[in-house]
């Protein structure tokens, strides 16, 4: 079972999923942003916090899991409370990946510090949407229009090649 998978796909639908008695990975939505530095625009996203003090099962997980492996309800919860187990004993000597999502590590003051990955958005919204460059304002074409005299010049043009070509 890959735990991570189901927490990954969970984070697109609700923003919050409790691994019950470890944490909880909280998501939050921010708005497109421009770094006019770097000339990029990033797109809307859900950035991605943990808290530990979120330990409290509230089913989300254990159910989702339930369901895709076609198991009980308590079979998931056990599942999940060995992989937890695992973890904490991971934990205390190196650092645990939640693939797509980021790293959990104790620095030195024995504080659990997350280090998300930012390369998955998790925001429904923009679903398509990518970080882009901006061309420089040097490098935009000027558009230059078309005046109204322009417009009938090119009109009658355009009705006499059409008479010639009917003849």
């Amino acid at each position: 079972m890959e735990i991570t998978k189901y927490i990954g796909d969970l984070l697109y639908r609700y923003d919050c999923v409790i691994i019950p008695d470890f944490g909880g990975f909280i998501t939050n939505k921010i708005g497109a942003k421009l770094d006019e530095k770097k000339q990029l625009f990033y797109p809307p996203t859900k950035q991605i916090t943990f808290n530990y003090h979120l330990k409290k099962n509230d089913g989300l997980l254990a159910n989702y899991i339930a369901t895709c492996e076609n198991i009980s309800y308590e079979s998931s919860l056990h599942k999940i409370k060995s992989i937890v187990l695992e973890w904490e004993k991971g934990l205390q000597n190196n650092s645990i990946e939640f693939k797509n999502i980021g790293t959990l590590s104790y620095n030195e003051s024995k504080n659990l510090i997350f280090n998300p990955y930012n390369k998955e958005n998790y925001l429904t919204d923009s679903f398509g949407l990518s970080t882009f460059q901006i061309l420089p304002k040097e490098e935009v074409k000027k558009v230059i229009p078309i005046t109204s005299a322009e417009k009938k010049e090119e009109k009658t043009n355009i009705s006499s090649l059409i008479k010639y070509a009917a003849t």
